[in-house]
């Protein structure tokens, strides 16, 4: 009903050349993947839609669509997304959280002297403490900012929250993808996609504010193997994942903008809404571009 798949995957790579371009300011792209993906389907497009990506399609950030008036969908639409039609219950008991939410924070310099302005190295990053100490603030006593010392022990922190915060670098590749740690190139510095899904208990909330958190390896039937779905095995509810390598420092902005607008009681998805928006709103000339800002979803993992 949509069309070729082989037409789908030229608007996607088109996609992804703009978005890796933030100098770039030809978009029709945006335009052309919104004729492609949702004219067919309907005439009115609610306030509020679910988008349930299969296949290369989970890559798309809808916020960046341009509808039939060259207006971007985030103006007028808050997008959800999930893995399935079906949401499973969980009817495990939960034990009593720590603390609500527990942030991290990794240090990233053995050996290392530049600072990346991105989140998809393993070089220092200048805004990711900056961003877990505001977030801190909001939250006061409620907040946690452990140091960690290996894989284990940050399963066991974040075992009993609420919400798990990481703000740091995520190494996603053909072997796997895993959540670092520091700059060291050891296991016990790596928390692996096999380790996030043997959580017993997965927070309700995880934010991942590192690079391609939602991108891996694609399996039939089974969707992209990506961090972000490790901890939806683990039972977490809900999480804010990344399609690329995002900016530091953008990132840390929309982050605390972020919890600001969930703490006054918006939902997820909403709340990530309002932080782009206010983002866009205030941004400097040349960093209005969607690589800055729409590289985070929210996904829904069950009903619950």
């Amino acid at each position: 009903k949509l069309g070729p798949k082989k037409y789908l995957d030229r608007l996607i790579a088109a996609l992804n050349a703009y978005l890796t371009s933030p100098l770039m300011d030809n978009d029709q792209v945006l335009t052309e993947l919104y004729q492609f993906l949702i004219a067919p389907l309907t005439v009115y497009l609610p306030d509020h839609f679910t988008v349930i990506p299969d296949g290369v399609i989970g890559t798309i950030p809808f916020d960046i669509l341009k509808d039939t008036t060259g207006q971007l969908l985030i103006r007028h639409h808050t997008v959800h997304y999930a893995h399935s039609f079906t949401t499973l219950s969980d009817t495990t008991k939960r034990e009593e959280p720590t603390c609500e939410i527990c942030l991290l924070a990794p240090e990233y310099s053995e050996d290392r002297t530049d600072i990346s302005a991105s989140r998809g190295s393993l070089y220092p990053l200048k805004y990711n403490q900056m961003e877990i100490d505001s977030i801190a603030q909001l939250y006061g006593q409620r907040a946690s900012t452990p140091r960690i010392e290996d894989d284990r022990t940050l399963l066991d922190s974040i075992a009993s929250v609420e919400i798990f915060h990481f703000a740091g670098h995520a190494i996603v590749n053909a072997d796997g993808a895993f959540l670092a740690l520091s700059a060291k190139d050891i296991p016990d510095q790596q928390l692996t996609l096999e380790e996030l899904s043997t959580l017993k208990r997965g927070p309700r909330l995880v934010v991942l504010s590192a690079c391609e958190t939602g991108l891996g390896q694609f399996d039939v039937g089974e969707g992209i193997r990506s961090l972000g779905r490790s901890f939806a095995e683990a039972g977490t509810k809900a999480s804010v994942i990344s399609l690329w390598n995002v900016d530091d420092r953008s990132t840390s902005r929309i982050m605390v903008s972020f919890y600001k607008y969930l703490l006054s009681g918006y939902s997820v998805a909403e709340a990530l809404r309002n932080a782009k928006l206010e983002y866009i709103s205030v941004s400097e000339d040349g960093m209005e571009h969607p690589y800055f800002w729409a590289g985070f979803v929210g996904i829904t993992h069950s009903s619950n």
